[in-house]
This record gives C-alpha cells, structure tokens and sequence, in this order.
C-alpha cells in the first residue's frame, strides 16, 4: 500500500470483504483519486487531485484493483452520494458493513454530518483532543448489482439509528446461516459526548446482533448474554473496555472469529488482535503490535481504525490493515499522499 492504489493514491478506513466469486472488495473512504496518474511517475499533492467521500476498489485473483465510482472519465463522484446528486462536505455516508449473497451486494452506509469548527464561527474554541468534529446521524441500506455495482434501492436501515450502529461492521457466517452485526456508537467528537471523571466514552462498548445471512433488510435479533431477542432493549454488550474507544472490526477466517481493535483510538499506542469461538466470544488476546506509522517522521502522523484482511499469511498470522495520516496535511505542502495510506501489519500470537 506504500505506493498506493493505482489510481487512487491515498485514503483511509477501509472495509475488506470476500465475495463469492473470489474477488475481494475494499470499501474505502475519504479518498483521493488521480485519473492522470501513471505508474512511477512522480505523485501530485492531495490538494492538486480529486477527493471523494466514498468509493470502492475491487480486487481480482491476481491481485489487481479496479476503482468503481460514479462521475467520468475527468472528473470522478463518489460511488455512494446518498440522498444527494453529488459529494458535499457538510453531508457525506461511509460504508460499514456488507453482505454479499444471491448476486447482490448489500452495504449498509452511515451518514455523517460535520459538526462547527473555528472555521464555520471564530469565537468557537475546539479541543484538539475531542478528536474530530464529525458524527453519525443515521444508517442507511444500498443494494446493489453485484456484477456491475449499479444500485438497486438506497434506503433507511431496518435500525436506521447510532445509538449504536447496528452493523457497524458484519461477517457472514454460512455455516450458521447468519450475517453478525457489530455495534458501536462510533462516536469520536467527544465534545458531543464529554467524558465522564470516571466513566467511558460510548465508542468503548460493542453490541451483537445477527440476521438470516444476507438480508440486511430484516430486524436483527439482539445479544442479551444469554440468547437472541427482537427487543433493541434487551441487548448486552459483548465488549466494554477502555475509556475513549475501542472499536471491534472482526472476520470470519478457517472457523476461527477474529477481531482488531486499537484501544483508545487516536491516542491508543497498539493494535490488539483477538479470536474466540463464537462472535459473541468469549474474545481473547491472540497478539499485539504497536501502532506506530510508515514514516520517517512518524510522531507528526496519527494511526488509527485497523481492519483485518479476510485472509492470513503463510503463517497463519492475521494482517492488520492500519490508516495512518498527517492531520494537518492541507498546510503542509498540500499534502503528502504516500503520509496518507494504510500500511499492512503482521500481527505474531503473544508468547504464553
């Protein structure tokens, strides 16, 4: 990933999901595609290219991406626009979760809305440390062509809420004819949710659900700690560690759940891998490693949101996917792309 994407040279976030027919899908967001780029010619700054809220990378079996959009030739459109004609910045959706069975793809998009910034009122005066000034505000279901992309329906999710997404990220589960939806709250401005003396930030616990394999077009069936039910009332949580966020993204590999988290987000210092039987656990550590960037200077860039891919390496040992970016790239030369591209982990089991 260090050389990026073919065309598209930075981004962050992303969803990795094995289809069917043994391609893999990456669901990426904010991200930055430069129709004019050649291979080993010198990259343009990210200010200089076109940016979009969402688009999606398809990868063959030979390790070959192809960029799926919307927009021409000249000018590319986010794949997914919502409920608008194009791209805005105050209003955008990024991809949480998919299933993909039966010839359609189903993608299940949260809406974002940012939120004021000195920018938009100078007598505001933002923390840094309440992280970014963005939030959720409802879950929508795409439908979509799985040979072509084209879409088929974009409406409002069965539990179209965030108090927690409810698929924030999912995994499919042939053996038990299941989808599992994991929740969370993905609420990273803490101005909206200030953290309690003593307390934990609602990003740091995750929620179960699960549907008949597929439909996410169905009500889930909640986690109680003791079996299924329809009530969103009766859930439990199946994770609650940390004090800012700790954001469970698992898969399915072999029989085996795994997950990755980065405790603490932004400011955690470590990625942790996790396996258990069942995705309602019980989760324990398989291995950590640091979460320190590519980069000659990595203490100017922040590492966050790890994925795992759906597969491992020779060795059976999960890759962890970690974003990684210069949070004040737009001042810094406009922006160095190859600062703003996840870099691929070997995540080995702890001893003992």
């Amino acid at each position: 990933m260090a050389g990026g994407m073919g065309m598209v040279r930075g981004f962050d976030s992303p969803r990795i999901v094995a289809l069917p027919d043994g391609r893999t899908l990456w669901m990426l967001q904010d991200a930055f595609v430069d129709r004019a780029y050649v291979e080993g010619a010198a990259e343009r700054r990210m200010a200089d290219i076109r940016y979009v809220n969402n688009v999606l990378l398809v990868q063959d079996r030979a390790g070959c991406f192809s960029l799926v959009s919307r927009g021409d030739q000249g000018h590319v459109e986010a794949f997914e626009p919502g409920t608008q004609p194009r791209d805005t910045w105050k209003q955008f959706w990024w991809a949480a979760s998919a299933s993909a069975t039966s010839g359609q793809l189903q993608i299940l998009w949260v809406e974002m809305t940012h939120d004021p910034t000195e920018d938009d009122d100078p007598t505001l005066r933002r923390n840094p440390l309440d992280g970014p000034a963005i939030h959720p505000v409802a879950t929508w279901l795409g439908v979509y062509d799985l040979g072509t992309f084209g879409r088929l329906s974009f409406s409002p999710a069965p539990e179209p809420g965030v108090m927690p997404i409810v698929g924030f990220d999912s995994v499919d589960d042939p053996d038990t004819g299941y989808t599992f939806l994991f929740g969370n709250t993905f609420l990273q401005n803490l101005a909206l949710e200030p953290l309690p003396p003593f307390g934990a930030h609602s990003a740091t616990t995750t929620w179960l659900a699960r549907v008949p394999i597929g439909r996410l077009d169905l009500p889930a069936e909640h986690w109680t700690g003791d079996g299924w039910s329809r009530d969103p009332g009766a859930a439990q949580p199946i994770a609650q560690e940390g004090r800012i966020e700790r954001i469970m993204h698992p898969q399915l590999i072999g029989g085996v759940w795994w997950s990755v988290t980065k405790p603490d987000g932004f400011l955690g210092s470590e990625v942790v891998v996790e396996t258990a039987p069942s995705p309602q656990g019980p989760w324990t550590v398989w291995g950590t490693a640091p979460a320190v960037a590519r980069d000659p200077k990595p203490a100017e860039l922040l590492t966050y949101a790890p994925v795992l891919t759906p597969w491992l390496d020779a060795d059976g040992n999960p890759l962890v996917v970690l974003s990684q970016i210069d949070p004040r790239w737009w001042v810094n030369d406009g922006g160095d792309p190859t600062r703003y591209r996840p870099q691929a982990l070997t995540v080995t089991r702890s001893d003992g």
